[in-house]
């Protein structure tokens, strides 16, 4: 399902971060080294006000933002660094290079607030203070350049959104260098967002170099390669199994390395056969895991039900059944550990691949005030190879307008079927509602207004006769 208009992979064996721009939401302070001046840093430090355990009281005042961001009180965070961003500015100038991050922390709770203007403009002013101070290429301002970006994702400006990444991981390589192994935080956020956009070619290459560069650093049982490989198989993934089915993906694009839209990735391209490659990236994945001495069997059996998962995605259901029995032993090694998983995992189907359409294209001219929603539910059963069975249509509004479409992708659908004493079985009754956005001819105004007939009605029900 597409996400701020982006259609999002989502890994299965690692944990997944929901809101994922709040995480760069809530740094601390992201390079203290920048954050006070070394002689206001050293008066700060003195002030009998300063809670035993911070460097400084601008360390703190930071840490308890965070602290409120985290537990979202974004009105107090507001509230706060409005009132110490204007001591900075009396105390010191408009441009101390102090008020960056107060100004991040600002921008961060009016986003969180819904007023992304607003957060624009705070992070875009922090930007310029970072700039004036430390120079047009400083590696800290990336995290402001990440912020502008999820902001921009938030009001639909994908294209400007991906200059800005790709802007700031162009500053951290020419900073750090190409080969330098602290090019892999960069590295790995700019293949995620590639991810993301659908631009999954760039995605790969990004991901390929950072395997080299962990690979040169300390060998191919590095844990950090884990995340190499499961985004390659991603990659993999979306080639294969792209989020829309192509034949109406026409109104989509994707974000090329120069900024410009294009077509998606796997538009217009002949389905490629990814079985090996992805299946080879996800066995490194089990293969570090065992080798490496750092995970324990629920670690390792989750690795292999993604790549029992990939392989009945490619309708190899016998390979993937043996896959299945073996992280069902592994779970089953450390039983108290390892407690719910198996009933995390098996008890019920999991959607491995759903196509699902795109909204209806809007007429020219259309409005917010011609969109309605429709919906479209389906009767469905899940067989023991993960293919759906007996699709039966229950419900349509508007009648016709998307039962084929969603009918298609639910016979597209794969899911990891329900288990059962450690065998696959068919599950019956399940249900599935597609909710769009379509646009009537008539305004909202007029189409809610419709005439009340009085046809055998009494005109004075008050007077009629008991």
């Amino acid at each position: 399902m597409p996400i701020d208009g982006l259609p999002i992979s989502t890994p299965n064996y690692r944990s997944v971060v929901s809101l994922w721009a709040l995480l760069l939401f809530v740094q601390p302070y992201f390079h203290s080294n920048t954050l006070v001046h070394a002689a206001e840093a050293e008066s700060m430090s003195t002030d009998s006000s300063i809670p035993p355990g911070y460097a400084s009281k601008h360390d703190f005042i930071l840490l308890e933002a965070k602290r409120q961001l985290e537990s979202r009180e974004f009105s107090d965070v507001e509230n706060n660094m409005r009132a110490y961003i204007k001591q900075i500015e009396d105390e010191d100038s408009r441009y101390s290079v102090s008020l960056a991050n107060p100004l991040l922390m600002l921008g961060t709770a009016l986003e969180m607030q819904e007023d992304v203007i607003g957060a624009l403009e705070m992070y875009g002013r922090a930007l310029h203070i970072q700039r004036v101070n430390q120079g047009l290429h400083s590696i800290d301002q990336v995290p402001a350049v990440y912020k502008e970006a999820n902001a921009l994702v938030a009001i639909g400006n994908i294209v400007k959104a991906n200059q800005k990444q790709e802007y700031a991981y162009e500053i951290l390589r020419r900073s750090l260098g190409p080969l330098n192994i602290e090019l892999l935080p960069g590295l790995y956020h700019l293949a995620d967002w590639y991810k993301k956009t659908n631009n999954i070619y760039s995605a790969r290459g990004l991901y390929e170099h950072a395997r080299m560069l962990i690979i040169e650093d300390s060998g191919e049982l590095d844990p950090r390669l884990l995340r190499v490989y499961s985004g390659l198989a991603d990659s993999y993934k979306l080639e294969r199994f792209p989020p829309y089915h192509r034949s109406q993906a026409k109104g989509t694009f994707r974000i090329s390395t120069t900024g410009h839209t294009t077509p998606l990735a796997f538009q217009d391209q002949p389905q490629v056969h990814r079985y090996s490659d992805g299946e080879k990236a996800l066995q490194q994945i089990i293969r570090i895991m065992k080798e490496s001495g750092e995970f324990d069997s629920g670690d390792t059996a989750r690795a292999v039900v993604d790549l029992a998962d990939w392989n009945l995605l490619f309708d190899k259901p016998r390979r993937a059944g043996i896959l299945y029995l073996h992280a069902i032993d592994l779970i089953n090694e450390a039983p108290e550990e390892n407690a719910g998983m198996y009933q995390e995992l098996f008890s019920e189907p999991v959607q491995l691949y759903m196509p699902l359409p795109l909204d209806p294209k809007p007429p020219e001219g259309a409005t917010k005030q011609h969109a309605r929603t429709g919906s479209v539910e389906l009767a469905y059963a899940i067989g023991i190879k993960g293919h759906t069975r007996e699709v039966e249509s229950l419900h349509s509004d508007p009648p016709g307008l998307m039962d084929i479409k969603v009918r298609r992708a639910l016979k597209m659908a794969r899911f990891r079927p329900k288990f059962e004493d450690g065998i696959p079985v068919r599950t019956d009754g399940r249900l599935l509602k597609h909710e769009f956005t379509y646009y009537s001819p008539e305004p909202r105004e007029a189409a809610a207004i419709e005439p009340i007939s009085t046809a055998g009605l009494d005109p004075d029900p008050e007077a009629s006769p008991n």
